[in-house]
């Protein structure tokens, strides 16, 4: 742990935190059909995402019948359009061109289906709420971008409202379905979570539901599901775009009637559960190729919120540094002293992350083991292996433990890398089963 009496840049915070009721804004556009069935139908945007469709929780409804569920989504960031179309069925056009993703602006005209909508930017602006505090729970942010999520985190805890997590691997679902449920007034009960990547089809029923005893092979007593052992609490259901189709109209009963039925079991027994549910697919990409119920996706996503990569909130590279390097067992005076320089938090901060969070705390921990910088495009070569420094101070267990979690993890890159990212190739090569192999990812931070 790092000691109160280190520098003081460790400690300092970033930038100053805004008053209490402080804002950010997003420019306003506004978009209007201007041929199709939806002719003169427009909408001004209100907050920084919206979804065009055919859904009914889409932002602009549409009725032309060449348009998709969840057609197409617009991001607004600052005065910039990120247009991206959700694998729908006839594509997603800007001024004539076919694209996937695609920044637009003012004039510009978007064909989905056989509507075209202008698009028009306005002279005002909307007003986001953002928190005070640079924190929820577990969680850590001094961007406008992350105080804005806190908000809405806040307002989730408050309630027993479902709640789906959305965004990359790495940028920390379950961190913030750990402080939704801390934060709430289920947080004297447990919280059961539930990867469904990680559980073979035939096994996720029973994770979730319990089973009886004799209801299938090796089934030799009764045991409870997720629901059960989260009574009063929460279930977090990770991954849950891997969910099975043919399980999601039970999960959509359990979440209906808080009611679930053990696997072989004609009883029906009552739930008191809150569902936190996280992927890193876009699930209204799962809807429309049918790879995803419709009606279970509504009810997930009663609050929907995605949490973004970080690279849109360079602002909290640094304080999530410091985090790391303070909550570092391993770390002591000297080698902060070595790491922590003016170069050191430049190089992380202009640095893309693409494995997010979970990336920059893997890099901390590396630097920590080798007691200073590593270069970050690399891992452990044979000469800083033979150059590492050791930390006498630290018990054998610590150094030793450290070490073992680091080289398992290059293992399993590297293993992965070979098998072109193929889980049940790599899990082959390893010689464990595709099981085990998905808990080895997990415990190495790697999804």
């Amino acid at each position: 742990m790092v000691s109160s009496e280190l520098p003081s840049d460790l400690n300092a915070p970033t930038v100053a935190i805004e008053a209490v009721g402080a804002v950010h804004h997003i420019q306003q556009f506004r978009f209007t059909v201007t041929d199709g069935v939806n002719k003169d139908l427009s909408i001004v945007t209100e907050k920084a995402c919206i979804i065009f469709g055919t859904s009914e929780s889409a932002d602009l409804v549409l009725t032309d019948e060449t348009v998709s569920r969840f057609h197409c989504e617009l991001k607004i960031d600052g005065i910039h359009l990120l247009l991206s179309d959700l694998d729908s069925r006839n594509g997603t056009y800007v001024n004539g061109v076919s694209i996937v993703n695609a920044y637009v602006e003012s004039g510009h005209v978007m064909t989905i289906g056989r509507t075209r909508i202008s698009v028009e930017e306005l002279n005002d602006q909307v007003s986001v709420p953002v928190s005070h505090k640079q924190y929820f729970g577990k969680m850590l942010g001094i961007s406008s971008v992350m105080r804005s999520i806190f908000i809405m985190l806040e307002r989730a805890a408050q309630t027993d409202t479902t709640v789906l997590l959305l965004g990359e691997s790495g940028v920390g679902k379950d961190i913030a379905a750990e402080s939704i449920h801390s934060e709430s007034n289920r947080s004297q009960k447990d919280i059961v979570v539930v990867d469904c990547a990680a559980l073979s089809s035939n096994l996720i029923e029973s994770e979730l539901f319990g089973h009886e005893k004799g209801a299938f092979t090796n089934a030799d007593q009764t045991r409870i599901g997720a629901f059960e052992a989260a009574e009063g609490g929460t279930v977090f259901l990770d991954e849950i775009g891997e969910l099975p189709l043919d399980l999601q109209p039970k999960l959509l009963r359990a979440i209906d009637k808080h009611e679930i039925q053990r696997v072989g079991s004609t009883k029906r027994i009552s739930i008191n559960t809150r569902i936190i549910a996280a992927t890193n697919r876009d699930l209204r990409k799962e809807v429309n190729k049918g790879h995803f119920r419709l009606d279970l996706y509504y009810r997930l996503a009663v609050l929907e919120i995605n949490i973004p990569p970080l690279r849109e909130r360079p602002e909290d590279i640094i304080l999530l540094a410091k985090h790391f390097f303070n909550n570092n067992p391993i770390i002591n005076d000297e080698q902060i002293k070595t790491i922590v320089t003016e170069d050191f938090f430049k190089t992380i901060s202009e640095h893309y992350w693409d494995g997010n969070i979970r990336e920059l705390h893997n890099y901390i921990e590396r630097c920590a083991v080798m007691g200073g910088n590593v270069p970050l495009s690399h891992g452990l070569s044979e000469q800083e292996t033979q150059d590492i420094a050791i930390d006498i101070t630290q018990p054998l267990r610590v150094i030793r433990d450290s070490w073992i979690k680091l080289i398992e993890r290059r293992y399993v890159e590297q293993v992965l890398q070979h098998n072109n990212q193929n889980v049940t190739a790599a899990a082959k090569q390893t010689g464990i089963d595709r099981t085990s192999f998905y808990r080895l990812l997990r415990r190495c931070d790697l999804k």
